[in-house]
């Protein structure tokens, strides 16, 4: 357990708000659109697919290192360290959802 203080719990439910709200963002019809815009009823254009799932992963993943260098910044010395032992028991797996 990381025995977080009731600050840095309220911290962290407003961080991971926002990260809801970004990734939400992220996932906004428009992308969808351009990504089902390299598929046409008669042609499919895998260069633009990728480059589009590409951007959007890339953007996806620089909010989530973010998001984790917040969080990472909360943390005392003791809880920095012991979230580095759980994260080494656990399967690699989004930080997203995940409660402290």
């Amino acid at each position: 357990m990381l025995n977080l203080t009731d600050d840095q719990r309220h911290k962290l439910a407003i961080l991971h708000s926002e990260m809801k709200l970004e990734m939400t963002k992220l996932r906004d019809p428009k992308m969808k659109s351009k990504m089902q815009g390299a598929l046409t009823g008669e042609s499919f254009d895998k260069k633009e697919f990728i480059k589009t799932h590409i951007e959007m992963h890339e953007k996806m993943l620089n909010l989530k290192a973010n998001h984790m260098e917040k969080v990472f910044n909360l943390l005392t010395k003791e809880q920095r360290a012991e979230l580095k032992k759980l994260m080494e028991q656990r399967p690699m797996m989004p930080m997203m959802g995940k409660k402290s």
